[in-house]
């Protein structure tokens, strides 16, 4: 099976407040409110925000459903970090921004040769900006954000498990990615050829005695999914019959979902006509 794998297409979060989710992506991160909508899934109204870079380009649009009825519960199994690409030497910038908004944040930390910052969202989910060289992509800005320092897009993504080896099996013969390294805990995974958001790192510091997490999509306070980035509809049969779930419309997108070995929610999504749009 080739890869037609360009990177991620979206990430989704359920955090808490609606208002407090708006107001960390707007203000702390300086994200486009690309659209808000309501989660139509379900019996209960629940909003979904997309946010994104300038163009809304997909790779950059991180979608949340502000949901605090049900608890989650972290553990392996599961997206830990959402990583977001930023130009080299913008660390500082962001550190002190970070402090300004009094944001939990780890301070500049370096993997993999780059530097980065993990803050931590009002919700208590975790995200990270990555020092990432020659990103094209066309950041948002605000008064506070200039475009030498704002976020570009997805950098990438870590998952958090017990087993290293299984998920390598399934990351590098179902879905063709390449192994870059390993440092630490961390495992670091790139699709060939793909955009600047293709990286993946499982974590492996849960592997010993964490446990798994709530098997709940939906819950407060949790990862709800990955969308991996494909070119056209016909891309998406191939991981219809590895997946074994079915082909639905969405937001610029027609995408279908799946798990991956370790059980964090993963799917694909291709890429829809230019001016063309769904629903949540």
């Amino acid at each position: 099976m080739d890869t037609r794998l360009n990177g991620i297409h979206h990430i989704t979060l359920c955090p808490g407040g609606a208002q407090e989710d708006v107001d960390f992506f707007t203000r702390v991160l300086g994200q486009r409110l690309v659209k808000q909508t309501v989660l139509m899934d379900g019996s209960i109204p629940v909003y979904h925000f997309y946010y994104g870079n300038a163009d809304a380009d997909p790779g950059s649009i991180l979608t949340c459903f502000p949901y605090s009825r049900r608890p989650g519960r972290r553990g392996t199994g599961q997206i830990g970090v959402t990583s977001f690409s930023v130009p080299v030497g913008s660390t500082p910038f962001w550190a002190d921004h970070f402090d300004r908004y009094r944001v939990c944040h780890s301070g500049i930390q370096e993997r993999f040769g780059a530097r980065s910052i993990r803050v931590t969202h009002p919700a208590g989910l975790e995200l990270e900006v990555v020092e990432n060289p020659g990103d094209p992509r066309r950041p948002w800005t605000t008064p506070e954000i200039s475009a030498d320092v704002a976020i570009r897009g997805f950098f990438g993504a870590t998952m958090s498990m017990r087993d290293i080896e299984e998920q390598e099996i399934f990351l590098i013969h179902a879905l063709r990615f390449r192994k870059v390294g390993v440092e630490g805990a961390y495992h670091r995974y790139e699709i060939p050829n793909g955009g600047p958001d293709r990286t993946i790192e499982p974590l492996a510091l849960h592997r010993l005695g964490a446990p798994l997490a709530h098997p709940r999509h939906v819950a407060h306070h949790r990862v709800h999914g990955l969308g991996w980035c494909v070119d056209v509809d016909r891309d998406l049969a191939p991981r219809a019959l590895l997946h074994h779930r079915p082909i639905v419309g969405g937001y610029r997108a027609r995408r279908q979902r799946g798990p991956s070995i370790s059980g964090a929610r993963a799917g694909s999504a291709a890429r829809a006509p230019a001016g063309t749009s769904g629903g949540s």
